[in-house]
């Protein structure tokens, strides 16, 4: 029995060598990208290119696992290696290119008629396959975003301007309470409880009250900022994903002894469920829960299919998700700069004192568009911050770039990050300075097309107009009610972009970005 056993296990080793062995050799030589990118180079003869790229990228995908989820979100820096090395298309998986060139940003993050897929390998770390922007195939996105894009308008979220100073009155309270307890401040915290509390009410109706919180809900940000950590680990199992449905169905207590960051969110995520089955329920008796995400979805023209309490889940999840970390963190970095640079804050102050509050105590939204030096600021943070990742799309018809012919179904990726620190177009890339912005209207250049922080295309951030608003607002009426005194938090350590998690992490041994607020006006 024994020996049959041992001859069993050597025949499926065997077999599995073998078929690594097979496998590598169609990867290196078989594979459509292993054969040959061709091209007319001239009239009369045919130019073989092939993709560049190191044969280990070619062979296997578990060098992508080291870099990111073993090092820690690094992954597009050991890209950028490789595109010093081979140019500006490179081979950085069996089944992948990347493309460093912020001149085809545009081609491949294209609107219209040219619509990209996205690529199942890396839609999970988007949030849900329910969720809009997670969708994989471009009619069932351009479907399922059509109901959510009323939600979304401008108008819309002018609507929902007295609740979002709400959120910032109750913040400008917390600050001032932090001033007179000589309290140093976690800022990135501050941020995302007060990011968090504005998209929960605009999107579901409810206030979760995280700015109440006296260190402002940091084991929420943990718990939030946690789950994008395992991101690599996702793409390389994709079977980890059902571990979030399976958490839902052990009880909180025990979760919480395991973990208390992760059972706020999933005593969140339970809460939500409870939520949409209200809505849903009262909806079937004819009755409303106006200006939710749920009730727009539910009044939108798509299918039942499309309705199903899953989908909600999906889409609610994904809102708080995406419109939270990335503005909180956009905000922080912006504050500690302009608090470290007091050059930059004077401007800045001056400019915003040519325009005056109206009754409510604010700034007029609409002045604060209008505002040169304040946009320049904004644009610089976001320039620093914001999804970093790269995002494979996938055409259906070849795409050429240069001498390449990139086959169809490929999924091809560019990171934003690298249009963002390209030298060529912002020059210091890892300089915080508003004033290129301003030099770039001067001279005739359009330095915004290489704006990309909200992606570009069909696939763009469907809530750039909310994030738009809270940055305005508050960047404005913070930097004109408080100083601050940075307390204990380096630029390299701290604030810089150190890992890519989808959105931008900073350093491993981060303390986060932490004042003291030093005056209240």
């Amino acid at each position: 029995m024994i020996e049959k056993a041992i001859s069993a296990l050597s025949y499926l080793l065997t077999g599995l060598v073998l078929y690594n062995i097979g496998l590598t050799i169609y990867r290196l030589y078989f594979h459509p990208l292993a054969k040959s990118a061709k091209r007319w180079w001239t009239e009369y003869m045919l130019t073989v290119i092939r993709f560049p790229g190191p044969k280990l990228a070619a062979i296997t995908g578990w060098d992508e696992f080291y870099r990111d989820a073993v090092q820690g979100g690094r992954m597009i820096w050991y890209i950028q290696d490789l595109h010093n090395e081979y140019g500006p298309i490179v081979r950085t998986a069996p089944d992948e290119l990347h493309i460093r060139d912020s001149s085809f940003y545009d081609e491949l993050y294209t609107s219209g008629n040219k619509g990209r897929d996205k690529w199942d390998r890396m839609a999970p770390l988007s949030g849900p396959p329910e969720a809009a922007v997670s969708t994989i195939g471009h009619a069932h996105h351009r479907l399922r975003r059509s109901a959510l894009n009323p939600f979304f308008s401008k108008q819309n979220i002018r609507s929902n301007e007295p609740q979002i100073k709400q959120r910032l009155s109750h913040l400008f309270q917390r600050l001032r309470e932090c001033m007179d307890n000589d309290q140093v401040v976690r800022i990135d915290c501050a941020y995302m409880a007060l990011t968090m509390d504005i998209v929960s009410v605009f999107a579901f109706g409810i206030n979760y009250e995280h700015l109440s919180h006296p260190d402002f809900n940091i084991a929420w940000k943990n718990a939030m900022t946690g789950t994008l950590k395992v991101g690599p680990a996702i793409k390389q199992f994709p079977w980890l994903a059902l571990v979030f449905p399976i958490l839902l169905a052990i009880p909180e207590q025990l979760i919480h002894r395991i973990n208390p960051d992760i059972s706020k969110l999933m005593s969140w995520m339970k809460d939500l469920r409870n939520e949409i089955d209200r809505t849903v329920a009262l909806n079937e008796t004819g009755e409303r829960v106006d200006g939710t995400i749920f009730q727009a979805v539910l009044d939108s023209d798509l299918p039942a299919n499309e309705k199903t309490v899953q989908r909600l889940e999906g889409e609610g999840s994904v809102v708080v998700a995406a419109g939270s970390e990335t503005t909180a963190r956009c905000l922080s970095v912006l504050t500690f700069y302009l608090m470290q640079e007091r050059s930059i804050l004077q401007k800045l102050r001056d400019e915003l004192s040519c325009i005056q509050p109206e009754t409510d105590g604010f700034f007029a939204l609409s002045q604060l568009e209008m505002l040169p030096y304040l946009n320049a600021c904004i644009k610089e943070g976001m320039r620093l911050t914001g999804v970093v990742a790269r995002l494979p799309r996938i055409s259906h018809e070849p795409i050429v770039y240069k001498q390449w012919i990139i086959p169809s179904e490929t999924p091809v990726s560019m990171a934003n990050y690298d249009i963002h620190h390209d030298p060529s177009i912002f020059p210091d890339p890892l300089e915080f300075r508003p004033e290129r912005w301003i030099e770039a209207t001067q001279n005739g250049v359009k330095l915004d097309k290489h704006l990309v922080a909200f992606g570009r295309g069909t696939r763009s951030c469907i809530g750039l107009n909310l994030a738009w608003t809270e940055l305005y607002l508050t960047l404005a009426h913070v930097v004109t009610k408080f100083d601050f005194e940075v307390f204990d938090t380096s630029i390299e350590r701290d604030v810089r972009t150190a890992r890519d998690y989808f959105v931008t992490f900073p350093r491993e041994d981060s303390l986060g970005i932490r004042m003291k607020v030093a005056n209240a006006f």
